[in-house]
């Protein structure tokens, strides 16, 4: 739990870096730049929020399922409550949904499986 507020909090912080250049309320599409700074380092990017889809082009709002600046800025301009945009998958009831199963550790290393690296689904 720690850790998903430390991310929000880092997020936050780097969303008072992004405006929101141009929006449509109605589909809840947003463009979102960032502000250029000297501690940015690369160009400023330009990136597309859409809320109702649960979507940003930079891909960590998909992956993590949490706010990434760039939804933290909308929300900001929007007046929405950011709690919203917070994937249910961190609820506490889930989180402990995780834990109710109890867990039993390999005492010996002998039987462990080898490790044969990443595998990837095709």
């Amino acid at each position: 739990m720690k850790d998903i507020i430390a991310q929000l909090h880092k997020n936050e912080q780097q969303s008072a870096m992004c405006i929101v250049q141009c929006y449509d309320r109605q589909n809840s599409e947003f463009e979102v730049q960032e502000i250029p700074t000297p501690q940015l380092r690369r160009r400023p990017m330009s990136y597309k929020v859409k809320l109702n889809k649960w979507w940003c082009d930079c891909r960590q709002f998909q992956a993590l399922k949490l706010p990434c600046p760039h939804v933290i800025t909308v929300c900001s301009f929007s007046h929405l409550q950011l709690v919203i945009f917070v994937s249910p998958l961190y609820s506490r009831i889930n989180i402990l949904k995780a834990y109710e199963i109890q867990f039993h550790p390999v005492q010996n290393q002998n039987y462990w499986s080898p490790y044969t690296g990443l595998i990837y689904d095709t």
